[in-house]
């Protein structure tokens, strides 16, 4: 990061860092950074949607899975592609779906 601040992979990565330091507050941070950086990193979005619902914010969730789903269908082959260790963008997109219902029935919306 020191030498391109505006690198979305390197963003990305130090958010999930924190992620799983247990520090949300910080992998928020670093993952709307990523987002702004590239708005179609999917797996930013989709990661801090888990961190929403994590935290019982549905509403905020909800959209951040739904912003990984137009990412994956409108940019399938990004750059976020190469954490998807062995995962198929179908799959990754039915995670989503699955995580998106259950914050609707959170607010009682499904």
């Amino acid at each position: 990061l020191a030498i391109n601040p505006l690198l979305p992979v390197a963003r990305y990565i130090l958010g999930i860092i924190h992620q799983r330091q247990g520090d949300p507050v910080r992998a928020i941070s670093e993952l709307k950074k990523t987002i702004y950086i590239e708005a179609d990193f999917a797996l930013a979005h989709l990661n801090l949607a888990n961190i929403y619902k994590a935290q019982r914010k549905w509403d905020t969730a909800a959209r951040e899975y739904e912003n990984a789903l137009r990412a994956l269908y409108k940019s399938p082959e990004g750059s976020w592609t190469e954490f998807l260790g062995g995962f198929k963008v179908d799959l990754l997109a039915k995670t989503c779906e699955r995580s998106l219902l259950e914050c609707r029935k959170a607010m009682g919306v499904a």
